[in-house]
């Protein structure tokens, strides 16, 4: 019983991070030039809490955090409206890469397999 339960759970909040990244894409929640300034770089590769790169042409937008043995990753690809995100009770593991390469595996990409 106690599965089922954490697996309804688990399935609303990935459906609440999914709103979430698809109202980013409309101008439900802010207009879109506060949008577009909070994902543009102002210093490096840092945008208002989010890490902005380009990879194979692409414009990949990032933000991860980790406490006390936690840690985690979102990824967003605008271009393809790709969202991946990976939580970890493992410090020890990356979230980054793992939600990286997630997005990339979902775009057809090939990844290198993590060694044992």
């Amino acid at each position: 019983m106690k599965a089922k339960w954490f697996r309804f759970n688990r399935k609303q909040e990935e459906a609440r991070r999914l709103v979430w990244d698809q109202v980013l894409y409309t101008e439900k929640l802010l207009p879109a030039k506060v949008l577009e300034r909070m994902f543009t770089p102002f210093k490096d590769n840092y945008a208002y809490g989010w890490v902005v790169r380009t990879e194979s042409n692409r414009k990949v937008i990032g933000h991860g955090g980790g406490i006390n043995g936690f840690s985690t990753m979102i990824v967003r690809i605008p271009q393809d409206r790709l969202f991946a995100a990976a939580l970890s009770n493992l410090e020890t593991r990356d979230a980054g890469r793992i939600a990286s390469e997630l997005a990339w595996l979902a775009l057809g990409e090939k990844v290198e397999a993590p060694a044992r």
